[in-house]
Order: structure tokens, then C-alpha cells, then sequence
């Protein structure tokens, strides 16, 4: 008898125990939500440093692929987890102009053997589409900030050969004072590091500056059918540059932030 009452007990207890757990709300799993929801969209826009070098296969690096130009980006970021917000930003880098005198292709491959004074003016842009990962402390005032980003690029290089005043080629069946070595586009993996500051109103609108470096690989672009008029014969080393898009930032940003609780 002693033994049924005691297994009566312990069945009773365990239906208690399932009847509260079928009661209870399910679990919330916090560490997965996104704290507190804060939002924000920026646009930025500043300078962009070119860092990268050109190159004619063979050939020296020694100039710079690009003067310094613009840089302009706009992003979304949301809040995950505490200091940490993730999101994704579109940045438009542009280079601009940079003219190189008597560095004909020809004066790389052939040395002496130059058929005609000239310069190569160089110039870029690249079109970046990055995940990003923001570590930045929350609330009104001033805050520093770090950000990473990986994604893609889309970068555009123009290189143009202008013959020295008073010289002309020949290009069957007319002569010119210019020709386009290089127009072309190459699509590779980028990345970007970055540093800021900025102040956030008690209305949520923010405002700051950053720096920071965007690695853009090397790329190999083909020569146009230009090339074969800058030298007799054409070489069969003489057929593309090297260029990549790395550089410098430094930006001014405005951004606004809303939802979270």
C-alpha cells in the first residue's frame, strides 16, 4: 500500500510539472533579436586618394593610376546587438585625371627606340556594393566609431596617349594626336576599414567625419588596337596594364536614425 501511495504522489507531480510547461510562454531567445531596433541612413561624401600604381606588362609601377578625386557613399545600418550594428553600403570612388609627360609605352618596352614625344593621362572610378559591420556606442552626444566592410567592385580604368604638340601618328587612313590605350572594366572582391566621430541630436539626426582605406586588388586590362600604332613592329610583350583601386578617405557624413525603443 506504502508503495502505490508513493507512486500515486510522483505521478501527480509530474502532471503538475508538464500542465505548467504547456502554460508557459516560449522562450525568447534574446541573443538572436535585434536590440532594440535602432536604425539609421546616411550619405557621405569627401576626398579619395588614390594609393595604387600602373603598370604596362613589362614595364615599371612608378605612377600613381589617378589624381586625387571624390569619393560618395549611402548606407543602412541596424542595430543587432548591443554596440554592434550590421548593414550595407554603396560608395561611388572617382579618380580623376592624372597626365604623365613622356611616359609613352613604348619609351617602357623599347627604351631609346621612342617613335614620338608624348604623355598618358590616366584616370578611374570604382562602384563598391559591401556588408557592413559598425562598433559604436549608442545615445545622444559624441561617439567614436569603427566600421569593416567586404563586398564587391566594379572598377573602370581609361588610360588616353596624346602625342606632344607638333607630332602627330599615323593611323591608317588618317593621322591623330591621341589614341585610347585602355577602356575597361574588371569586377573583383574589395574591402574597407574605417574610423569616425559623431554627434547624434536628441532629434536622431547625426553628423560626422571619417577616414579610412578601401583595398581594391590589381587587375590586368587588354590593350584597344591602338597600341599597334605606337610601335614598329608591335611587341607581343606590349598587351596589357596592371592597375588596381586602392586608397584613402576622408569623408564628411549626415545620417538619421529612428525605430528601437
Amino acid at each position: 500500500m506504502k508503495i502505490l501511495l508513493l507512486s500515486l504522489l510522483a505521478l501527480t507531480a509530474v502532471g503538475a510539472r508538464a500542465q505548467s510547461i504547456a502554460n508557459s510562454p516560449p522562450p525568447t531567445f534574446d541573443r538572436y533579436t535585434w536590440a532594440g531596433g535602432n536604425q539609421d541612413v546616411g550619405i557621405s561624401m569627401g576626398a579619395f586618394v588614390p594609393m595604387n600604381h600602373f603598370g604596362y606588362s613589362p614595364g615599371d609601377r612608378s605612377q600613381r593610376d589617378g589624381n586625387p578625386g571624390y569619393s560618395f557613399a549611402v548606407d543602412y545600418y541596424h542595430a543587432v546587438r548591443g554596440n554592434f550594428s550590421m548593414g550595407v553600403e554603396g560608395s561611388y570612388l572617382i579618380r580623376q585625371p592624372r597626365t604623365i609627360e613622356n611616359a609613352t609605352p613604348d619609351s617602357v618596352i623599347y627604351g631609346t627606340s621612342i617613335l614620338l614625344p608624348s604623355n598618358t593621362q590616366v584616370q578611374g572610378n570604382s562602384r563598391n556594393l559591401m556588408l557592413m559591420l559598425r562598433l559604436r556606442s549608442t545615445g545622444t552626444g559624441w561617439h567614436p566609431y569603427a566600421i569593416a566592410g567586404l563586398g564587391v567592385s566594379q572598377t573602370h580604368l581609361e588610360i588616353d596617349d596624346v602625342s606632344a604638340p607638333g607630332y602627330v601618328w599615323y593611323a591608317p587612313p588618317t593621322y591623330t594626336q591621341s589614341f585610347t590605350l585602355v577602356q575597361g572594366n574588371s569586377t573583383t572582391f574589395a574591402c574597407t576599414g574605417r574610423v569616425g566621430i559623431d554627434y547624434t541630436s536628441g532629434s536622431g539626426v547625426q553628423l560626422g567625419i571619417e577616414a579610412g582605406y578601401y583595398h581594391i586588388p590589381t587587375s590586368t586590362y587588354a590593350l584597344t588596337s591602338a597600341h599597334t600604332y605606337l610601335s614598329s613592329p608591335p611587341s607581343p610583350n606590349f598587351t596589357n596594364v596592371n592597375s588596381g583601386g586602392d586608397g584613402i578617405s576622408l569623408s564628411a557624413r549626415a545620417s538619421i536614425r529612428f525605430g528601437g525603443s
